[in-house]
């Protein structure tokens, strides 16, 4: 849970990373238009699919934009619930 991919995961192995974002949620209704947008590209139709995944697990958990403990501790907790979630979490905290 980072802007970028800390250093100690970089590696062989492809992993992802997940940053919040301080921009307000959008509507349903764009995020629908950029689905429909995104289906006919075989490559942005499976990034979209997996940032769609990844915003049903947050829900409404960064609805707020506050990047404090215990939402990010929340976060992680969702984000490795599902068995196809994530396997191993990192959280760099800035320092």
């Amino acid at each position: 849970m980072a802007a970028s991919v800390p250093i100690a995961l970089r590696g062989g192995k492809e992993v992802t990373f997940y940053a919040g974002s301080s921009l307000p949620d959008t509507s349903d209704d764009l995020w629908q238009r950029v689905t429909m947008l995104y289906q006919g590209d075989p490559q942005l139709h499976a990034l979209w699919a997996e940032a769609t995944s990844t915003r049903l697990l947050t829900g409404d958990l960064l609805k707020d934009n506050t990047a404090n403990a215990t939402v990010t501790g929340a976060l992680a907790s969702r984000l490795l619930s599902p068995a196809e979630g994530a396997r191993t979490v990192m959280i760099e905290t800035g320092g």
